[in-house]
């Protein structure tokens, strides 16, 4: 029995993390986060510099998972505009205080097919950075 407890712990991971595209990302220099339209990172993708933008109208309202690297914080909102307010509802991944990417799969998220406008900055060393590693 502990054989078999001890084996699911070490394979079960391997099968999940297998079937995911997300572990198999790696980030460019300056890169803050990657969405993508399919959930499990797949479909299109987009990477996403530090600071503020508003998506395409091919990519607008049409983002179902995203990836955030170590280091670094993402805001999607579901509207553009200037002020936080306008910009409606939003969802936050923060990774600032992680040691791997964070995943969000926004399946099931009011911000599921949402999101419009987006900011992102990194931490490094505890100051925010608007330079990748």
């Amino acid at each position: 029995m502990k054989v078999l407890i001890l084996c699911l712990s070490v394979l079960l991971p391997a099968l999940v993390l297998a079937d995911n595209d997300c572990a198999k990302h790696r980030f460019a220099r300056g890169e803050c986060a990657v969405l993508f339209d399919d959930s499990k990172c797949g479909g299109w993708k987009y990477p996403v510099k530090t600071g503020y933008h508003e998506l395409s109208f091919r990519r607008r309202n049409d983002v179902e998972s995203l990836i955030v690297k170590e280091g670094c914080k993402f805001t999607g909102y579901d509207h553009d505009g200037t002020t936080a307010k306008e910009r409606g509802d939003f969802v936050i991944v923060d990774a600032r205080n992680s040691r791997r990417p964070e995943v969000r799969e926004l399946k099931g998220d009011k911000m599921d097919e949402r999101i419009s406008s987006l900011q992102c900055f990194c931490e490094y060393q505890g100051r925010p950075s608007f330079v990748g590693k």
